[in-house]
């Protein structure tokens, strides 16, 4: 049986373009599981909830962040339309995100209207939905009036000013979550983070670059 010594080498003891080529064959480590964007999930459905708005997590989907077309899409429900404008106008998300600053436009309708809405007088239900898993939004609403005894001229109008706002709403926060998305895939493949996961995890290589895991690995197989 012959003997081979190797020596072996912390990350920063490489040679330069060693370091580069170990960079790059770590560098979609963390990306190539199924669950790196749970943690961004999770936050944005507790944000979502905290404005009265209803999502399943495993009703989210995105594409990547580079190429036309990438985006991201999610299905909802506004549960209480009421709520919902209440909460966004208080702010509510803070509850769980105090630094998060959302730039939503400001609702403009009749204040009549919203009297009637915030009242009872009227049902509204809004929702989004996923068609074929198109990264954009599909929007879905109805509303009933409650009160038969009345008339009120251009309601139609007001409501759907509303219904507009709520999209542009919903439309934020879609953005919103791709931009974090995508800020925790840069993340977790930029060169710092690897370079901290070497650490941590007590990597070494061999001076061409090669995992000790490898070659204990190699040297298994051959015993």
């Amino acid at each position: 049986m012959e003997k081979i010594t190797i020596s072996i080498y912390k990350y920063e003891e490489l040679e330069t373009e060693v370091q580069e080529k170990v960079l790059d064959k770590y560098r979609y480590k963390e990306v190539d599981s199924h669950w790196w964007w749970q943690n961004t999930y999770f936050d944005f459905v507790e944000i979502c909830s905290k404005l009265e708005i209803d999502i399943n997590p495993s009703e989210i989907f995105f594409s990547g962040f580079y190429s036309q077309g990438d985006g991201s899409s999610f299905a909802c429900n506004i549960l209480d339309i009421r709520k919902f404008i209440q909460a966004v106008k208080a702010e509510k998300w803070k509850d769980y995100a105090p630094n998060q600053e959302f730039n939503f436009d400001v609702l403009d309708m009749d204040k009549r209207v919203l009297n009637l809405i915030q009242n009872g007088y009227i049902d509204l239900s809004f929702k989004t939905y996923n068609r074929h898993r198109y990264y954009y939004l599909h929007f879905d609403w109805e509303y009933t009036f409650n009160d038969d005894s009345k008339e009120y001229p251009h309601i139609e109008y007001q409501v759907e000013k509303l219904l507009k706002w709520v999209e542009s709403v919903l439309n934020d926060l879609n953005q919103h979550l791709h931009k974090e998305l995508q800020k925790e895939y840069e993340r977790l493949t930029a060169d710092e983070y690897i370079i901290q996961m070497f650490a941590e995890e007590n990597y070494q290589f061999t001076d061409k670059g090669y995992s000790i895991d490898k070659i204990t690995h190699l040297e298994t197989s051959i015993i």
